[in-house]
């Protein structure tokens, strides 16, 4: 999903051109031709305004959208490597802990932004590309311990049917996965599971098939165990 933000106060004419500029490069298709090199055009047009207004003393939600942007450009450019800068990840890292810090620091401010449990899934799939990247098992324990606060947010929030709240299967199906390259099979089948039924109840059939097809696989790695 492309990031969208309000230009802020107190920038240039080129400021804000360049922040039209980098909002087009993410949402347009990042599988075209040129693509590498307009996100990186992005991700420093983000960061240049990002400086400037940390001098403006700018508010908490237009540094918030801001971060989530240049986080999303970081992402992206990796990506289109097929996952070879895993330190373009490691700085998305970096712009979400900023983004979920300022958020804790006033979270009334930027709550009408984006979701919040939206950024700590964001973060785990940014630290998910650095455990491919790097080999670094470590990273898939940061992944499970964000999905599980995302997870624990919606959980807490009182269901209001027909709105699409309550807990995203799709974040079960990711969890139960970074689970699983623990080895973790176990609670990986419970999160398969529960998405399962939450598709099923949705209708959703093609995602009920994927997330049978995780249960078969964490079945099997449970049986793979016990030899």
């Amino acid at each position: 999903m492309a990031a969208v933000a309000d230009v802020p106060r107190g920038l240039t004419d080129d400021d804000i051109l360049s922040l039209k500029s980098a909002f087009a490069a993410l949402a347009a298709n990042p599988a075209r031709p040129g693509a590498r090199a307009d996100l990186e055009k992005a991700e420093e047009a983000l960061t240049q305004v990002i400086q400037r207004l940390g001098s403006l003393q700018a508010s908490r939600q237009e540094m918030a959208q801001l971060l989530m942007s240049r986080a999303q450009a970081r992402t992206t450019i990796n990506d289109t490597t097929g996952g070879k800068l895993p330190e373009k990840a490691s700085d998305a890292v970096s712009d979400y802990n900023e983004v979920i810090r300022l958020m804790e620091v006033d979270k009334a401010a930027v709550e009408g932004t984006f979701d919040y449990p939206s950024v700590f899934v964001r973060r785990a799939l940014a630290k998910e590309e650095i455990a491919f990247g790097r080999k670094d098992k470590q990273q898939w324990e940061g992944a499970v311990q964000d999905y599980t606060r995302a997870i624990d947010i919606w959980r807490s929030r009182a269901p209001v049917r027909g709105q699409g709240l309550g807990v995203n299967p799709l974040v079960l199906n990711y969890r139960g996965n970074a689970l699983s390259q623990l080895g973790r099979y176990e609670e990986a089948l419970l999160d398969y599971r529960e998405a399962t039924d939450i598709f099923t109840e949705d209708r959703q059939l093609s995602q009920v098939a994927v997330s049978r097809c995780n249960e078969a696989l964490s079945l099997f790695g449970l049986g793979e165990e016990e030899r």
